[in-house]
Parts: structure tokens; sequence; C-alpha cells
């Protein structure tokens, strides 16, 4: 049996109660529900995140079902009678026997538990220690470059999270109040990161508020963090050490294309993390760089124009502002505003991505450019919708 760490999983998202209640006939009683059991013992999130949902929106819809409000004795009785028809009683640190108020108060923290004791965990600490990468690194990019994935997606805060031991902490972050930005570290268990980096994978919380698994998550119930969207940071070592996330104070759907962003920005993020010993990593997506902006690399831009297009069609408007010059591209840094992503399209090209903007926006930073820099050409062009790619967004752009 594989390290939790190192199981592979699919991103696990929020469901409803009837999905997860049509879903029960599968999972219990089968050979995957056994082996999905086995995982959770072990501290899987992702097993444990679905038995748990699973289990618990089934006894929710059984009581609901009840013709009668059952008194307080029939109501146990019916709990007792669902819960032996799922075989809860096999996997009693998930969903105790008994009444309601026996049931394990708070499963994600159960979990998160088996994570800080996991034999794997001794490595995670060891490359962390290795990299430095819990300090604080004020002038390396990193708040920067939250800042302009924070253009992207309005989530009202953003983390590049190291977990370690029991505690996880923050590398860099953006958009705390100011009177908790001084607290850098929680314990693990209020962490939705341990359970990303458990699981793998992008991880997604819709509402935690109302999900059984976080019932008792004081992230949660506590400072009221009701969606989370993570990814994991894996370094070139093959570890996990943190997540890039967002988080939000209001449930909200998380479509696929959220998770794909973060993930472009994250492969950034390890390559800040590990800028001393494999410096090859930052120059793969970064060409050049300022105190105040980013120029980064055709590859990397590329990916971003990638997924921005498919977010563009569903979210709203982008746009793609191009810049024509033969000049250094410290000529091109000069030219941006703070926040904003660029980079490299060809020789002699250069991008600028302008999430959720419409039209009349658009003009106007052009028009900016034209009057900052006479010697370069601007073009421009809201992303297409319909069957196109990043290479048609870029060629209507530079006409």
């Amino acid at each position: 049996m594989p390290s939790i760490l190192t199981m592979q999983h699919p991103p696990v998202r929020t469901r409803s109660a009837e999905a997860m209640h049509a879903q029960s006939s599968w999972i219990e009683g089968s050979p995957e529900a056994a082996e999905l059991e086995q995982h959770a013992s072990q501290g899987c999130s992702t097993c444990a995140r679905a038995l748990v949902n699973t289990r618990e929106a089934t006894v929710d819809l059984a009581l609901a079902e009840a013709t009668v409000a059952p008194r307080e004795g029939g109501k146990r009785a019916l709990l007792d009678r669902v819960r032996g028809k799922l075989g809860a009683r096999r996997t009693t640190f998930l969903f105790q026997a008994g009444p309601v108020k026996q049931r394990t108060l708070d499963p994600a923290a159960v979990v998160a538990h088996k994570h800080i004791a996991d034999p794997a965990d001794v490595a995670r600490v060891a490359e962390i220690d290795a990299l430095r990468a819990a300090e604080l690194r004020p002038g390396d990019g990193s708040a920067r470059m939250l800042s302009q994935l924070a253009r992207f997606l309005d989530f009202s805060v953003f983390f590049i999270s190291i977990v370690r031991g029991e505690r996880a902490t923050y590398r860099a972050q953006r958009g705390l109040p100011e009177t908790l930005s001084a607290f850098r570290e929680l314990r693990r268990e209020m962490s939705y990161c341990t359970h990303c980096i458990s699981s793998d994978a992008p991880f997604i919380v819709e509402n935690a508020l109302t999900e059984p698994f976080f019932r008792g998550n004081k992230a949660a119930t506590r400072f009221g963090v009701a969606a989370y969207a993570g990814v994991p940071l894996r370094m070139t070592s093959g570890i996990v050490i943190g997540t890039l996330c967002a988080l939000d104070f209001s449930p909200r759907s998380i479509p696929v294309e959220t998770t794909a962003l973060i993930e472009v920005f994250a492969r950034r993020a390890v390559a800040l993390i590990e800028r001393e010993r494999t410096p090859s990593l930052l120059a793969d997506v970064v060409e050049a760089s300022s105190e105040m902006a980013d120029l980064h690399t055709a590859p990397w831009l590329r990916d971003l124009l990638a997924v921005e297009l498919s977010r563009a069609t569903s979210r709203g408007r982008s746009a793609l502002i191009t810049l024509k010059t033969k000049a250094d591209p410290r000529v091109v840094l000069s030219l941006l505003d703070e926040h904003e992503t660029a980079g490299r399209l060809d020789e002699g090209a250069f991008g600028i991505l302008l999430p959720n903007v419409g039209a009349d926006a658009v003009a106007l930073r052009v028009a900016r450019l034209r009057d900052a820099a006479k010697d370069v050409t601007v073009g421009s062009a809201l992303a297409p919708s319909g069957s196109f790619t990043a290479a048609d967004w870029i060629a209507s752009a530079l006409r």
C-alpha cells in the first residue's frame, strides 16, 4: 500500500446529497467500498471525504423521507437500521455507531492527524527545511504572483501554503485582513491544504459550511471559510510540500478551469521556492523581472492563454494586448501596470493578458500604451468564442 502522501486520486468536490445518495448503491458493500475504507483508515483524505459525505447524506435523506417524524427512540432505531445497511460500523473513526451525537465531531481533523503521523511526512519536513520553503521571502516575487492570480479569480484570500508537521504556514499571502496577517501559522487539522496534499491532486471545496466532512473544521466554523481551491506544489524531488490555493468566505461553484488556472501559476510558485537549488525552473517560467512586474516565457504564457480561453467563454471576457518591438524586454517591463500578467509571444512580440475586462477597458489600456511608447506597435483582441486556440487568439491580436 503506498503512502497516503503519494496516492493518486482525481479531484473531489462537494456533491449534492441526492448525487451522493445515488452513488451509495455502488459504494456500500462493494470491493470499491472496502478499498475506500482501507485507504481512509490510513488517512487518505479523498477516500475519507467520499465515505463521510455519502454516508451522512444517506442518513439525512432516510430521515427526511420518513412519513412521520419519529420520536427520539424511534429516530435512534432508524439511524441504527440505516447505518447497519451501510455497514458504517466498519469505519467507526469516520461514522461511529449509535445516536447522532456520538458521531465523530470533526472527521477532517481525524484524517489530518493521520497525515502528521505518516512516516512519509518525515521526508516532507526535511525537504521543506532544506529549501527553507516556510520562510517569508518578501522580495522574491511570490506576493506579486499572488496579485496577478487575484486578477483572474474573484476569491478573497490567496496563499502559497507550506504544510510542515503539526502546522500549516504561508510563504506568501494576499487578502488576509490586517488583524490576521500577523498569524502565519494554524494547526494542521484546521487546514484544507493538508487534504490537498493527501489527495495529490487539485482539491475543491464549494461549501465547507454544509459539507459533513468539514462539519467540525474550525476554519469553517470559526472563521467562515466556505470555499477552497488548491493544487499541490511538487518539488523536483517528487515531494509535495504545500499548495497554491484560493479561499473565500461565501459558498461558490468552482469549475475545473479554476484549478487549471491555479496549476499554471503553481509552476511559477514551485520555481520560486526552488530558485536557489534549481535555477533552470525559474528560467523556464520567467524571462525577465523588475520590482513591479514580470515578463514570462512564451511556453508559460501560451499555457495560460489556453486556460484563459476556456474560462473566458463561460466567465466573461478577457483580452490579449500585443506589443511588437525589437527593443530590450526591459522596455516592455517598464510599460506594465502593477499586477498585470505579461510575457513573450514570439521573437519581437510580447503579450499582456487582461482577464475579466470589456472592450472599453481594453481600448483605454491600448491608448495608454501607444502614448507611452511611440516605437511599439500595439494590437489587441478579445478572447474569441467557439473552437479557437491560443494561437488563433494571438494571431488575431497581432493583425
